[in-house]
């Protein structure tokens, strides 16, 4: 009895006259039950199973997009403050080093003092100076 989609046809509907006896009924209720055994191995909770995997998969990529914006975030203020500080010892250092020189002349009258900031890849790269 099956139809042309490759499953069984359930055609349970009643006759003009009502004729259709219990023992039909109870063939046609055998072969749907028999057909219905085809399907036991399927998992009958597969669809809610994928229904909630696809909504948490959902949940995940949304919870992504966030920790990626916060992280982009978070990296841009570190560089921000990164340049606020190499800003502030730089001016810091200034005010040092002109406050040195004063102190310096006032200490070797014929002298003459620097402090000069020395960065490590100008020490690598072998800069010089000048009046050094």
């Amino acid at each position: 009895m099956k139809g042309s989609n490759g499953y069984v046809d359930f055609d349970l509907t009643l006759g003009a006259g009502a004729d259709v006896c219990n023992e039909q009924l109870v063939k046609k209720l055998h072969v749907v039950n028999e057909g219905l055994k085809k399907f036991a191995h399927v998992n009958k909770k597969a669809y809610e199973q994928y229904s909630s995997f696809t909504k948490q998969r959902d949940q995940l990529l949304e919870r992504r997009e966030e920790l990626d914006k916060s992280a982009e975030s978070i990296k841009e203020l570190v560089d921000v403050l990164d340049q606020r500080k190499d800003e502030a010892i730089e001016r810091t250092f200034k005010d040092v080093a002109t406050k040195f020189e004063e102190v310096f002349e006032k200490l070797v009258p014929a002298g003459r003092g620097r402090l000069i900031i020395q960065k490590r890849i100008d020490r690598v790269c072998g800069l010089d100076y000048p009046g050094e």
